[in-house]
């Protein structure tokens, strides 16, 4: 897909995906009620890939994440300064004995609440450096997922 899209429609659509990778790990409540739902069968409302969308999907999980994507013209210096410090917390975080599906332990793990109150004062930071309407949508609220097929289909609020 990125192939077929220009540099600025490949620079939106990773924003979009970064910003509302963000908004998912400041949102305890959609943590706390979607995560924990035994009746839930998307399995984006998961720790796992609460990580995954962050690090893999937005591509984030080297040392040099963030310098590229300055360098490409997708994150300012400051946006980027703004996202620092949860950055590294969120990269540093391991699940109570290891197990990242033992969803209830992490929620009540006071490190795991240390990376969701630090993305929220991230995401309170960084939505004033956003000019975009989209953006700040993608930030703030939560993406919108509907079923498709066998599985579900995300779309940016």
């Amino acid at each position: 897909m990125a192939d077929d899209l220009s540099q600025h429609e490949q620079r939106k659509f990773w924003r979009l995906r970064w910003l509302s990778s963000l908004q998912a790990f400041a949102d305890p409540e959609v943590q706390s009620a979607r995560w924990t739902d035994s009746n839930e069968r998307n399995p984006h409302f998961s720790f796992v890939e609460c990580m995954c969308c962050y690090f893999d999907d937005a591509d984030l999980n080297d040392q040099g994440a963030y310098a590229r994507r300055i360098e490409r013209g997708y994150v300012s210096d400051d946006e980027a300064e703004v996202l620092a410090e949860f950055h590294q917390l969120a990269d540093g975080y391991s699940p109570p004995n290891g197990d990242d599906y033992d969803v209830e332990a992490i929620l009540a793990d006071p490190n795991w609440q240390a990376v969701v109150t630090t993305a929220r004062l991230t995401q309170a930071r960084l939505v004033v450096l956003l000019t975009d309407p989209d953006e700040v949508a993608a930030l703030t609220r939560p993406v919108v997922w509907k079923p498709v097929g066998n599985g579900y289909e995300g779309q940016f609020p």
